[in-house]
């Protein structure tokens, strides 16, 4: 049997490769953990179906309806605080409505969508994703001439989901921004 001894320079040489092996592997681990994970945005393949965001319904102000049944949801992609500017035209009605009604509050709900909802290190994550998600609308709302004094504004995280979180459809419906008026 032949055994091999390592120099002081060998032993050097296999402490470094290890070493940087390891931190490779914990520097992947580190990255792959602030993707989300429900970012679907790997190239499609042809057999794939096409999964698109949801449209936001239509909406308009009429004279007599009630403020409380206009609401609007506005949807973001994963990781996102920046949503699909087609949805301006959305939120410029809503605009409208509520420089014309300006003795009603807007509350404006940001939520996010999540596969580990029990998780704890994505909660605080999801919280200050949806704050941010709210923040930019809020921004674009008071860009429009709405006081900012009117705006409240609420991070649900992924607390108030609209559909099941287990479908890429529930959560692409599940990443938006609530925004309705409310009494005083």
């Amino acid at each position: 049997m032949i055994r091999y001894r390592l120099t002081k320079k060998g032993k050097i040489a296999v402490v470094t490769f290890c070493t940087f092996i390891i931190f490779c592997f914990c520097i992947g681990i580190f990255f792959s953990n602030k993707d989300d994970p429900n970012d679907y945005s790997a190239p499609i393949i042809e057999d794939q179906q096409l999964v698109t965001k949801p449209e936001p319904p239509p909406i308009s102000v009429e004279e007599e309806e009630p403020l409380e049944k206009i609401k609007l949801s506005i949807y973001f992609e994963a990781n996102m605080i920046t949503y699909d500017t087609k949805q301006n035209d959305a939120l410029n009605i809503f605009s409208e409505a509520a420089l014309k009604y300006k003795d009603s509050q807007i509350q404006i709900e940001g939520n996010c969508a999540t596969l580990f909802p029990s998780s704890k290190n994505q909660k605080p994550i999801n919280y200050n994703l949806s704050k941010q998600r709210a923040l930019a609308i809020a921004s674009y709302l008071k860009s429009r001439g709405i006081n900012g004094e009117r705006l409240i504004i609420v991070a649900n995280g992924s607390d108030k989901p609209l559909q099941d979180n287990s479908s890429p459809k529930g959560l692409k419906f599940n990443r938006r921004v609530d925004v309705f008026f409310i009494n005083k």
